[in-house]
């Protein structure tokens, strides 16, 4: 089995070649210690995750209060819809000059200062500031929900722990927002956005304040840092994006492309039945591992 690691060292600076690897030589790989399969060419990624009635997300980590990652249609679709609701695009916008003004009041004190810690002093202080937004939390609420992701990602033996320590966050917003409603996400989970009845479980709507709070923390600066990184690197297109930033959400999206996930438990499947690719046969109740970081780079798509 080829090794493709995330933690391993020089993974990140070689991982281009570990993918084309992988994809040219054990499309179908499987790990023998965990019982896992991985797929990494973008065609069988792609079709894997357009067919939930194969790759399906249901498994032993599955239960009354599993989130949108966990569930398959109709569970699913019911969830998202409600989700969606409460996350709309009104609410989103609604915040956007807000968080623009400050963002750019940030780079300007940062800028006058002559250096900075890019993630620290800026990525992460305008994120927590969307995340204090959209939640309604205080700065000290977003610190902690910020340092429980840094902990599962380099120790997700703590989870338990964590989970703890984030339900002293959200649970006791949760109580006050059904007391009190505000324009927050929050208040719009837990009233229903005014209509009990839409309203979710408080384990459920728990669930999904950590399934955003996880990209948020984790995820989204970390785009966003890749993002410096690489079109820093070619100036050329830096002066594209600055006569043209309508061009910008397209370069994020290239971005993201590039610098995809490589582990996230949503692209764990469990096959409903045997599937045979490449030569090899992954048998029904198999564990299948969706490596988008690999399929996001296939030439052949």
């Amino acid at each position: 089995m080829i090794n493709y690691d995330g933690f391993e060292p020089g993974f990140y600076e070689n991982r281009a070649a570990i993918y084309s690897k992988l994809r040219d030589e054990e499309p179908v790989s499987f790990d023998e210690e965990t019982g896992t399969f991985t797929l990494s060419r973008y065609e069988d990624v792609a079709a894997a995750l357009a067919d939930w009635q194969t790759y399906s997300c249901v498994g032993p980590w599955t239960n009354a209060n599993s989130q949108l990652g966990a569930l398959d249609p109709p569970e699913h679709t019911a969830l998202l819809g409600k989700a969606k609701a409460a996350l709309s695009d009104e609410r989103m916008l609604s915040m956007e000059d807000d968080l623009r003004a400050d963002a750019r009041a940030t780079l300007e004190v940062l800028v006058a200062q002559g250096e900075c810690e890019l993630i620290r002093d800026y990525i992460f202080h305008c994120v927590g500031r969307l995340e204090g937004r959209l939640f309604g939390l205080t700065d000290d609420q977003v610190a902690e929900c910020f340092e429980c992701v840094d902990i599962l990602a380099y120790t997700p033996e703590e989870a338990p722990a964590v989970q703890e320590r984030l339900k002293a966050v959200f649970l006791p917003v949760m109580a006050a927002r059904k007391q009190s409603p505000g324009d927050d996400l929050v208040s719009a989970l837990v009233t229903g956005g005014g209509d009990a009845s839409e309203a979710l479980s408080d384990p459920l709507i728990f669930g999904f304040l950590n399934t955003l709070n996880a990209p948020l923390g984790g995820l989204a600066p970390a785009g966003v840092a890749n993002s410096v990184a690489l079109i820093g690197a070619h100036s050329d297109q830096q002066a594209d994006l600055a006569a043209s930033p309508s061009l910008i959400p397209q370069a994020y999206e290239e971005v993201l492309r590039l610098e995809g996930p490589v582990f996230a438990p949503v692209q764990i499947r469990v096959l409903t039945r045997d599937v045979t690719l490449h030569g090899v046969t992954m048998p029904a109740g198999g564990l299948v591992h969706l490596l988008v970081g690999a399929a996001n780079r296939d030439e052949r798509a």
